[in-house]
């Protein structure tokens, strides 16, 4: 159990750093992407502006006004989104697509500017409208290419928001069946241990669990108002002898559901062996002791006339410890131990030790 227990946990350490470290991988690709569309779309702004531009550079042109400083801007705007160096904070595009369609522009631009400076020696009107028309055309298509481009990676963010989702839901369904497998770990623990803590003929707690109930007070500071029981069967050898064990187990079980019927729920009752038993009461006095004794002799009146063969008899004795006795756990049960084998040797000396 304990084996299997740690190799389940390992697993989920495991898989919980692998989720960590995928969360965190698929953020940062998130991030990337996230940041290149934003930069995507002051790309398509921009080429926009060329496109613009160009048709207004050729209009002032052919009213005969030089526009050098707008050819310039072109320029620079074109060779920005070449390179990514820049004032204008226009990253560069490596998508294949994306720079075939650039190297076409940037030759139609390369045509259009000797176009214009031909016009203003020639000042040949229709072959600088039909160059610029063809220019317009080529920048929409970069237009379309770049919003192409774009789509794929907004795209891509939806994957993998989708992809994060399902990995937050598996995540989700691992750890509930990870809490449900730790409870069902812990449960048979708790079982496995009430098990091993309890007496198989009785149900009583065993000597184990008396040992482990022992060492708790040992390291009490004072066992004020704290009271040792120690009770023990008369008889059980008589019908060990005469009836068999089977009989003498039954007397035992018998005997120890009276002691569950009248101490279990004020204290810790235990068999340690044989036909002995250890109750511990705390917080409690001798009044209080001798009417649960009382109760017990009651119980056990009736459990004997309900038997045929059968019949209880037992001996008992106690001590309830006061602060100033400044007894231990050892001394307590030895006390106790000491006025049950008082009590049974009276009996025994008076006549009143039954045999059956």
């Amino acid at each position: 159990m304990r084996n299997s227990r740690t190799k389940f946990n390992a697993f989920f350490y495991i898989f919980f750093v692998v989720v960590f470290v995928g969360l965190v991988s698929m953020n940062m690709i998130l991030l990337n992407v996230i940041t290149k569309v934003d930069g995507d779309a002051r790309l398509i702004n921009y080429l926009g502006l060329v496109r613009g531009s160009s048709q207004r550079l050729v209009k002032q042109e052919l009213q005969g006004i030089d526009a050098d400083d707008k050819i310039q801007y072109i320029q620079d705007i074109l060779s920005e989104i070449d390179t990514g160096n820049g004032k204008n904070n226009i990253i560069k595009v490596n998508n294949p697509k994306f720079k075939s369609q650039l190297s076409i522009l940037l030759k139609d631009w390369e045509t259009l500017k000797k176009s214009i400076y031909n016009f203003r020696e020639d000042n040949d009107k229709d072959r600088l409208y039909e160059v610029s028309e063809y220019f317009f055309l080529s920048a929409n298509d970069m237009v379309f290419v770049a919003e192409s481009v774009s789509n794929e990676k907004l795209n891509l963010i939806l994957r993998l928001k989708i992809f994060l989702v399902v990995f937050v839901i598996i995540t989700i369904i691992v750890v509930i069946l990870q809490l449900k497998q730790t409870n069902m770990l812990n449960n048979n623990v708790k079982e496995l241990d009430t098990i091993a803590k309890k007496d198989k003929l009785t149900g009583l707690y065993n000597r184990r669990a008396c040992d482990e109930e022992i060492e708790k007070y040992v390291m009490a500071n004072s066992l004020d108002k704290f009271a040792c029981i120690c009770m023990d069967l008369d008889n059980l050898k008589y019908f060990n002898d005469n009836y068999g064990h089977f009989v003498g187990d039954k007397l035992i079980e018998l005997f120890a559901r009276a002691l569950h019927d009248v101490f279990s729920s004020t204290g810790f009752v235990s068999r340690n062996g044989g036909d002995e038993f250890v109750i511990f009461i705390e917080n409690t006095n001798e009044d209080n002791i001798k009417t649960l004794i009382e109760k017990l002799d009651n119980n056990v009146r009736e459990k004997n006339l309900r038997e045929k063969i059968i019949e209880i008899s037992y001996s008992y004795g106690y001590v309830v410890s006061r602060e100033a006795d400044k007894h231990s756990i050892y001394d307590i049960m030895e006390i106790a131990d000491k006025n049950m084998y008082d009590y049974k040797t009276s009996k025994k000396r008076n006549g009143k030790m039954q045999n059956r």
